[in-house]
């Protein structure tokens, strides 16, 4: 079932594609690389093809995710211990009690508790050094702080999150917070690069909504991100602070996207973009 389905750009090329979910009486979930991005671009889906029934490898190999170290959907319906990854390994496992099947900003997503609630990717000690990276998320919260997502050994970590309301990446000795209130119980896409070539935590940039956050209060620190256990979702590693509310759709990426491709990101993701 499904395994008939392709989609096509305007030139009749193959796009490869990940299916999140599969629904032939309601909405399906499809993540599609695109070639080019454009007003006069047009993807095409096609199934029904009985000659032609075998699902692409692309669908799970991570052929859609290129320089993505994890994509996590959190997707799931019932209470599957493993947590998956789009990108074809990477999978992580619950702790605590996280719920699955919560209604979530695009299809489903998974709702912590505040209490004990985590995820952790074992095996997977995120993106060391000062290497360039991307985090992002989509939230839903009304809690003033909370951490989404954090890696690294004790002051030499990589933590991004929520603080006094408001975005706040931990790295080292470094602080930067944002300003835009992330807490008022709505759904917020939220994002945090590290540029490359940078060696300061101050010169990550945070968005909100796909939107560069203006600086708020900052200390600078250098970024040598240490290995210091498996990364984890919904509690940090550094005076940790457990997440309450809805998380979907937590992805890092081994580059610094660009403001564009986070802008048209959230844009296209967000409930009721078309």
């Amino acid at each position: 079932e499904s395994g008939d389905l392709r989609f096509f750009d305007s030139s009749l090329r193959e796009l490869p594609h990940e299916l999140e979910k599969w629904d032939v009486t309601g909405e399906s979930i499809a993540w599609v690389k695109l070639n080019d991005i454009g007003p006069d671009e047009v993807v095409t889906a096609y199934w029904g093809n009985d000659s032609d029934k075998v699902a692409p490898a692309y669908r799970t190999d991570g052929s859609v995710w290129t320089n993505f170290e994890g994509v996590w959907h959190l997707s799931q319906a019932s209470p599957n211990p493993v947590v998956a990854s789009g990108t074809g390994d990477r999978n992580g496992s619950r702790d605590g009690g996280v719920t699955s099947g919560d209604n979530s900003a695009i299809g489903l997503g998974y709702l912590f508790d505040g209490l004990d609630d985590s995820i952790t990717i074992t095996g997977y000690s995120g993106i060391l050094g000062s290497s360039p990276r991307t985090i992002s998320a989509w939230v839903k919260t009304s809690g003033d702080t909370g951490d989404i997502a954090g890696w690294g050994g004790a002051g030499n970590h990589w933590q991004f999150g929520i603080a006094s309301g408001t975005l706040q990446l931990a790295a080292g000795s470094g602080i930067m917070n944002g300003t835009a209130i992330v807490s008022d119980d709505n759904w917020h896409h939220l994002a945090v690069t590290f540029p490359t070539g940078s060696t300061d935590s101050n010169q990550s940039i945070l968005y909100f909504d796909g939107k560069q956050e203006p600086s708020g209060n900052s200390a600078t620190g250098t970024v040598t991100t240490t290995s210091g256990g498996d990364v984890t979702f919904g509690h940090g590693v550094q005076n940790p602070s457990r997440f309450n509310g809805s998380m979907d759709e937590i992805r890092i990426s081994n580059v610094d996207r660009g403001s564009r491709w986070i802008h048209y990101s959230a844009e296209n993701q967000k409930p009721g973009s078309t």
